[in-house]
């Protein structure tokens, strides 16, 4: 009889699938059925985590299926944890061991320092300046004064106009070269620059563009005698009233034109010839009208 019953303890242990690692009196049993991990190694880990006297009497059981591992706590199979294991057995020593500590609540608590919170940067925004509700055009134009003789000159302008809009405001100069008026037995040549200020009316299209101004200018007026016996010379302002219209042609930033510009002048400008015995002056008036015609050329800015 007694030889039968340790033929049947034999029996049992070796048909069970589990190996337990740990010494007699040791507070920390861990089994396994495989070598990878084996429980002496999954002991060793939890043993770096705390000493064995330090734990309570803990049983676990470890079972290795393919590239899972099932962690049992105690004796109540109805428990586990199942969790996916690399196939190197150390990385599985590692994380089943943190499994039974964490499982069983016992991992030590050590004070940390506060934590240093970052404030976070936004990445940054790429923001596109607004447009001015303005532009501004630099031109230049070649011209002819067709009244009192037909001369020739040059202007240039700036121009300051509504980005979307119909209307804007210019500024400009110029310069008519000499005319001659005949005044008794000699010529007085006279020569002009001028000033002027306008607001300006426009229409545009793509390629064609319509625009009129509407301003006062002012001149500079230089005459000089050439025949008499005695030349002299003198000069005068003068004020008047302008009005221009222009047609042209867009090319993106660039235009160029035809333009017809009309002066009446308010005040009236006199030659005169004084003679050289006592007698009477004699004096010619300038017109009081002027028209010039031109072409230019001019560019868009912002």
């Amino acid at each position: 009889m007694k030889r039968s019953l340790g033929v049947l303890v034999l029996m049992v242990v070796a048909a069970s699938p589990c190996k337990a690692e740990g010494s007699p009196g040791t507070n920390l049993v861990v089994s396994s059925n495989s070598d990878c991990p084996s429980g002496q190694a999954v002991s060793e880990a939890l043993w770096a985590i705390r000493p064995d006297s330090e734990w309570s009497a803990l049983t676990a059981t470890i079972e290795v299926i393919e590239d899972h591992v099932q962690v049992t706590l105690g004796d109540d199979g109805r428990h586990r944890r199942e969790i996916p294991v690399p196939p190197d057995c150390a990385d599985r020593t590692n994380r089943v061991a943190l499994v039974i500590a964490v499982w069983s609540g016992a991992l030590p608590a050590h004070a940390t320092a506060a934590p240093q919170l970052s404030v976070a940067v936004p990445a940054p925004v790429l923001v596109s300046a607004k447009k001015s509700a303005m532009v501004s055009e630099l031109g230049m134009a070649g011209l002819y004064s067709t009244v009192g003789g037909w001369v020739p000159g040059a202007g240039v302008e700036f121009g300051w106009l509504r980005r979307e809009g119909w209307w804007g405001l210019r500024a400009w100069g110029a310069y008519q070269s000499a005319k001659s008026l005949r005044v008794d037995i000699g010529d007085s040549p006279y020569d002009r620059t001028l000033l002027g200020a306008a607001m300006v009316l426009r229409w545009e299209h793509p390629r064609l563009f319509l625009s009129s101004d509407w301003g006062l200018a002012g001149a500079y007026t230089r005459a000089h005698g050439d025949g008499y016996s005695q030349n002299q010379s003198a000069s005068g302002l003068n004020i008047g009233l302008s009005a221009d219209g222009r047609v042209g042609l867009r090319f993106g930033a660039y235009r160029i034109w035809a333009e017809a510009r009309l002066y009446r002048w308010l005040a009236k400008e006199t030659i005169r010839v004084d003679p050289l015995l006592a007698g009477a002056s004699t004096t010619s008036a300038l017109p009081a009208w002027d028209a010039h015609l031109g072409i230019g050329a001019s560019m868009v800015f912002d």
